[in-house]
């Protein structure tokens, strides 16, 4: 009986393979791992830095009243 070798999925920042880590796979076979995530939205949290520029701000609403 033949066998498959099937491709080692890794993540595509730190390389950990899909055995030791679990992943989260996005387009074309690009994978990010938990722990890549983890530290991603560490970053983002500590960063402090504003909203980029033409992020959405926070809905308002306005009152109109007729005279």
């Amino acid at each position: 009986m033949q066998t498959v070798d099937r491709p080692v999925r890794r993540c595509s920042f730190c390389g950990k393979k899909q055995g030791e880590v679990r992943l989260v796979a996005g387009p074309s076979e690009v994978y990010i791992c938990h722990l890549c995530v983890a530290l991603c939205t560490e970053i983002l949290a500590h960063e402090g830095r504003p909203e980029p520029p033409g992020a959405p701000g926070p809905l308002i609403r306005t009152e109109v009243t007729s005279s």
